[in-house]
């Protein structure tokens, strides 16, 4: 039974409609992913569910926690039960008032207005407040001023909000925002178990892996269902894309062979003047212009992505970044005391801690003072920075785009355009100004400007923020061609899989080396382990960025060796191998090499059965 249903649904703002036809049905308990690249109507399409005019009970999680509000957390979290109870107040007092012709009115209202307070158990809001802030890591915060609360505080406030109207389907739009890896973990876990029905809009392909059992792709204006999570959508996506390929090449040669005939036959009609050659002349022509309106085209496997060129200037130093005794204090808190690290020449080095732990802190003194004659911040004599900042301070504001890349060397005007047009800037945009760019936008010119510059060393904190799915591939393919050395902060697990060839984790004030990749370090600090998400939401209450003390460390260890850590390294080498077979598939694919793509896309299938069928043992 559908908890919601919408079905032939066209929308615009004027000009082409964003969605053509569009049905849409989600079962009750389903859980559901949409996907799809920036600007194609995603948000609008969740405005449309959201006001379909269903009975069903809908709470949404919007990507943004709205301004304005004051009050305590509890307050908020279950302000849509006090503004029924505050109804009903007023409904009564009226009641109070009227004994004439509007009574029957009034009580009609009431009778509603209470029978939605009643399916929220309204009476037991605040205690069911309590409950819920806790469970979503907040139980330090019941009466702390919302004001006051940290960006990842605030996007677990809202969640718990959606859960307290005890919705039939819950909405989420980028839900992921402003938490730390063990964060999303947590929300993982959370949101895979609730019975609700969900909708979730994310970028965070792990999120969808885990939560979702069917995908929505939301493309040129119509939405197309794929059955699982995200990977088996990639697959299937990646399958039929080399199947609609090899369908396109057999049209183009059938195309080729009649275009000969017809070629043969019109010069055999000059010479031979023959009727019967005239007729078959004419009835291949036809047959031609019939092949050619019926011909399949090669599909687009990927929406418009950055061509991003990161060329490495040699350098004469094995050395990249070496931190030495190294100590940093906020206020009276120690970040770091008596740090230590060593970043060598051409490493991909992943920096993770909890939030507020001191990542960005630390990738800004690096920039703003590391030298290689520095005692503490030592950076190689020949490396040149290539920085992208969280809070993307790009520019100053009123900076044009190409007065900003051409004053970093980029040359003229045409130079500039050719350099941004890869990055997917239009040429009006050249005279836009810093300030008038989206989040997105302003990761794509922070990583032109460190092409631009030649940059042997990135530091990265943050760099898929804001961007979508094929964004966050492109920037992965150019960390993977890139030579130099990287060192980057992300919150977003696949990308950190994908790109990072070691671990440098922050453990309370000392900073700890894992060999390998990032997956390497996540299993083994325990990342299902048992009594996990109740020793985060623990953690979670001791949040410095919410003002409460020390952050947290990383997750428990796992406790159960043995046949479990066996399982987990066969994941590992899973999700390695998946993950490989998805960028050769894709490089087959562009490349026309279709025999090779059809033999990896086989492969595919088998390896993402396999990991889900051995992760579904392992959880």
């Amino acid at each position: 039974m559908a908890v919601i249903e919408i079905r032939d649904v066209t929308f615009g703002y004027g000009g082409d409609p964003i969605l053509r036809n569009v049905d849409c049905a989600i079962g009750e308990g389903e859980h559901v992913g949409l996907v799809g690249a920036n600007g194609v109507g995603k948000s609008t399409l969740l405005r449309i569910l959201e006001q379909d005019g269903t009975e069903a009970r809908i709470a949404v999680v919007p990507q943004f926690f709205p301004e304005g509000i004051t009050g305590s957390a509890a307050d908020y979290a279950i302000a849509d039960v006090l503004a029924l109870r505050e109804q009903l107040r007023s409904l009564e007092e009226e009641m109070a008032r009227n004994d004439g012709h509007a009574l029957a009115r009034i009580l009609d209202c009431y009778g509603t207005v209470r029978e939605r307070y009643d399916a929220v158990d309204g009476d037991t809001a605040e205690a069911r407040a309590e409950a819920l802030l806790s469970r979503v890591g907040m139980a330090h915060a019941v009466d702390t001023n919302v004001q006051s609360l940290s960006g990842g505080e605030k996007n677990r406030l809202q969640i718990a909000r959606a859960l307290a109207t005890r919705p039939d389907l819950l909405i989420l739009d980028e839900p992921g925002n402003h938490l730390d890896l063990w964060g999303l973990a947590w929300l993982e876990e959370t949101l895979a178990s609730l019975p609700a029905a969900l909708l979730v809009v994310s970028h965070n392909r792990y999120l969808l892996d885990r939560v979702a059992t069917r995908v929505l792709e939301l493309r040129d204006g119509a939405l197309t269902s794929w059955s699982g999570n995200y990977s088996a959508y990639r697959a299937a996506r990646l399958r039929e894309a080399v199947k609609g390929a090899t369908d396109a090449r057999a049209d183009r040669k059938h195309l080729e062979r009649l275009e000969k005939q017809v070629a043969y036959l019109a010069q055999l009609a000059r010479s031979v003047p023959d009727p019967a050659i005239g007729q078959r002349l004419k009835a291949r022509r036809t047959q031609l212009r019939m092949a050619r309106d019926t011909a399949r085209e090669r599909p687009d496997l990927d929406e418009a992505r950055a061509a991003i060129r990161l060329d490495a200037k040699a350098v004469r130093s094995d050395v990249a970044i070496e931190l030495r005794d190294y100590t940093r204090e906020i206020g009276d808190r120690t970040l770091l005391a008596g740090a230590s690290a060593l970043i060598r020449t051409g490493e991909r080095v992943a920096l993770v801690g909890p939030n507020g732990c001191g990542k960005t802190t630390l990738l800004g003194d690096i920039v703003e003072r590391g030298a290689w004659d520095d005692p503490h911040l030592r950076v190689g004599p020949s490396m040149r920075i290539g920085y992208c900042a969280q809070h993307q301070e790009v520019a100053s504001p009123r900076t044009t785009l190409v007065d900003l890349i051409s004053g970093a060397g980029g040359g003229s005007r045409d130079r500039v355009f050719a350099l941004l047009s890869r990055y997917l800037f239009a040429y009006a945009d050249l005279d836009r100004t810093a300030a008038s760019l989206s989040g997105g936008e302003r990761n794509r010119l922070q990583l032109a400007l460190a092409e631009v510059r030649g940059a042997n060393l990135l530091i990265l904190d943050e760099p898929t923020n804001h961007l979508d799915i094929p964004g966050r591939e492109a920037v992965e393919e150019a960390l993977l061609r890139f030579t130099g050395t990287v060192l980057v902060v992300s919150h977003d697990r696949y990308f950190l899989d994908t790109i990072a060839t070691r671990v440098i984790a922050f453990e309370e004030t000392a900073l700890q080396s894992y060999d390998g990749g990032f997956s390497d370090y996540w299993y083994a600090a325990g990342r299902a382990a048992a009594g996990y998400a109740a020793a985060w939401r623990t953690a979670s209450g001791r949040d410095t960025v919410g003002g409460v003390g020390a952050a947290p460390t990383a997750p428990p260890r796992a406790r159960t060796p043995g046949t479990e850590r066996t399982i987990e390294e066969r994941l590992l080498d899973l999700e390695q191998e998946r993950t490989t077979l998805e960028r050769d598939l894709t490089r087959a694919y562009e490349r026309d090499d279709l025999e090779r793509a059809r033999r990896l896309s086989a492969r595919l299938d088998v390896v993402s059965r396999h990991y889900a069928s051995l992760y579904d043992r392992w959880t």
